[in-house]
């Protein structure tokens, strides 16, 4: 049997990173079904509340695979759908607030989720690395990338009159795309608060951009397993 690993202190700064997207965990739609079933089925667990007998169990781990999959693909999907209904109908002020929540809780979301289980879970008592696997995380966090541009395409869509040089609901998914990944022709800019909300979304993207890369990172030992494998020993 393995030793567990040794606990260091944590930093001032780590443990309140580590309290302060903690909390965040809390503002998710996933934490419903963790405060509705948790106790009874695992799968609906945070990853960081799974026991060491829990975390090790294959069949557990398949089933919450399984369940993270279906909810991410759930959330990507909504998210274009909902700029395509913010795009052709006139929304209003009851509808408006409902995609103003959806989208806020969706956007903490897709930070604090990656940033957990690839750093803070570490630190609340989750000592292994078991997932499915480290392609399917990177995959995961690019269908987070991409909804977090969607999901803000549908925020400046809905405050279109604040976006200079945008004459179209679709200028709004053009202009995220276009913020999240620092490219900024500078045709379209925002004014009011729109600028502070361009901002906000700079700074996830670079967060989520940072995510991504470590993610790749911790792809190329089995891409090079797999490489090795296939090459055709000499004759």
């Amino acid at each position: 049997m393995t030793a567990p690993q040794s606990e260091h202190p944590l930093s001032p700064a780590t443990w309140l990173a580590k309290k302060f997207f903690g909390g965040l965990r809390y503002i998710s739609f996933w934490a419903i079904p963790r405060a509705l079933f948790a106790k009874r089925n695992p799968v609906f667990k945070f990853r960081g509340e799974l026991s060491p007998a829990e975390a090790s169990d294959t069949g557990l781990s398949i089933r919450r695979s399984r369940a993270i999959d279906l909810y991410v693909l759930f959330w990507t999907l909504t998210s274009p759908l909902t700029f395509v209904i913010v795009s052709n109908v006139a929304v209003s002020l009851g509808w408006q607030i409902a995609i103003y929540f959806l989208a806020t809780v969706r956007l903490i979301e897709s930070i604090q989720s990656p940033l957990n289980t690839l750093v803070f879970d570490l630190h609340r008592g989750r000592t292994d690395s078991n997932t499915a696997s480290s392609s399917r995380l990177l995959v995961l966090t690019l269908l987070n990338t991409l909804e977090f541009a969607v999901w803000f395409a549908v925020l400046y869509a809905l405050n279109l009159q604040f976006l200079c040089g945008a004459r179209r609901k679709v200028d709004a998914l053009y202009f995220s795309v276009m913020t999240q990944f620092t490219v900024g022709f500078g045709d379209i800019h925002p004014s009011a608060g729109l600028r502070y909300l361009a901002t906000l979304q700079v700074t996830g993207g670079f967060l989520l951009a940072v995510i991504v890369l470590a993610r790749a990172v911790t792809t190329l030992p089995a891409m090079k397993g797999l490489l090795d494998s296939q090459k055709t020993p000499p004759e």
